[in-house]
């Protein structure tokens, strides 16, 4: 992992969170796997070892799987400093054919609720208003 690659991807994925908010189109994880280039996890093997991203507020309500390290690291602190939101929305908007979910699907009414298992609550992803606006 290489500071430039993973300031490239953060780079990458605001300007597609950005061209979403512009053509009013939302924008998911999927997208991101698809427009960009070294964020999904390379091979089989990376993608079964790939880390996922769960709500920090019940880590068994998991957003991704199958982004590649560099991907993880650019996510995290636009992630965690709120510069990027993530919303539930419908399954729908994750076409079948850019990704089949590994766990059960979760309603978003559940997030909160105790799970022994993990589940896949589908989100977009969207810059968060600057501060004054």
């Amino acid at each position: 992992m290489s500071h430039a690659t993973i300031e490239a991807l953060a780079q990458a994925i605001t300007a597609e969170l950005q061209s979403g908010a512009a053509a009013g189109q939302p924008v998911t994880f999927a997208t991101l796997q698809e427009q960009i280039e070294g964020f999904a996890a390379p091979t089989l093997p990376a993608l079964l070892m790939a880390p996922s991203l769960a709500l920090a507020r019940n880590p068994q309500v998991v957003v991704w799987v199958g982004h590649s390290e560099d991907a993880n690291e650019a996510l995290l602190p636009l992630l965690t400093s709120g510069r990027v939101r993530v919303t539930p929305c419908a399954r729908s908007l994750y076409p079948g054919a850019a990704y089949r979910p590994p766990l059960p699907l979760l309603r978003p009414d559940q997030v909160d609720a105790p799970l022994a298992a993990q589940h896949w609550l589908p989100v977009t992803l969207a810059l968060a208003p600057a501060a004054g606006n």
